[in-house]
């Protein structure tokens, strides 16, 4: 095998909770969440052939507009080095990103891909490497790169290096709306902390319900857990997240933000909804989206 092609999904947090700060081990410093995490349909395909030569990456964008860098600062490019290095591989490969994900999303496109290039390195090298093993490297890469490898619906805790996989529940339908923004996580973590005083986790008040989908995932129980601690950080930097669930609340979802925005999401069900997205949502907004969960 000289060529390999995966796709990279993206993922939505459908609740995203923090509980303070990573006191002590690796990760210390970084906060402390308890997430679940839902992989979705929309993907980039990451293509990875053995050459000769220097390792090389490119990308093209395929629906959406958005840069994201093209040599060893792209996080696909670091899990390939990562690799290489850890596993005495040879120089080179040649790496592709078809970009359908939006860049700074709150959708850990980024961290999808360097999970493609992980799993597909291991398969082109024939490394044999677990998947628990290939999570682990990940994290070093990044807190939303183990789920990313495990995909499906997971609970994720401490710094995204805990990921517990859940059984996976029927597909549903649901619409991705994006203000063609890219935000940093960075920015919006910190705002958070300086707001924190007045948020509570959402974890801690919800435990009877999050407990209660954990003991027997439902796709009903879940619509009473969608929450996101950091989204009154992300809207205070950037209202337009607010203005984009007020428009989808108006015709009649319940929506959520991912992440650390500004991407939104709702899950919708019948043809009549799906027509007043397409008829009042879309023309609006830079990216509109229909999917579903994997």
């Amino acid at each position: 095998m000289n060529v390999i092609s995966l796709e990279a999904p993206a993922k939505v947090n459908l609740y995203l909770s923090v509980l303070g700060t990573i006191e002590t081990g690796p990760y210390q410093g970084y906060h402390d969440l308890d997430m679940l995490m839902q992989s979705i349909s929309l993907s980039d395909i990451v293509t990875i052939e053995k050459k000769q030569g220097v390792s090389l990456l490119t990308a093209s964008f395929t629906g959406i507009t958005g840069e994201i860098p093209q040599d060893e600062h792209n996080l696909a490019m670091k899990a390939w080095r990562m690799m290489q290095n850890a596993y005495g591989l040879p120089e080179g490969v040649a790496i592709h990103i078809e970009k359908h994900i939006p860049v700074g999303a709150g959708l850990a496109g980024g961290s999808s891909d360097a999970a493609a290039v992980l799993k597909g390195v291991n398969q082109l090298f024939s490394l044999g490497l677990s998947l628990e093993t290939l999570a682990e490297i990940g994290a070093s890469l990044g807190g939303d790169v183990p789920f990313c490898l495990y995909q499906g619906l997971a609970r994720v805790r401490g710094f995204g290096e805990r990921v517990t996989p859940l059984v996976s529940l029927p597909s549903r339908n649901c619409v991705l709306v994006n203000p063609g923004i890219a935000v940093l996580t960075s920015e919006i973590f910190k705002t958070y902390d300086i707001m924190k005083e007045t948020n509570s986790s959402s974890l801690n008040n919800e435990e009877e319900k999050v407990n209660g989908f954990l003991a027997e995932p439902d796709w009903q129980k879940i619509d009473y857990l969608l929450h996101n601690d950091l989204e009154s950080a992300a809207v205070s930097c950037y209202p337009v997240i607010a203005e984009i669930k007020e428009d989808l609340e108006r015709v009649g979802l319940m929506p959520f933000m991912s992440g650390s925005g500004p991407s939104v999401i709702a899950f919708w069900q019948t043809e009549e909804e799906r027509r007043h997205i397409q008829e009042k949502i879309a023309p609006k907004w830079a990216v509109t989206v229909f999917c579903r969960t994997l």
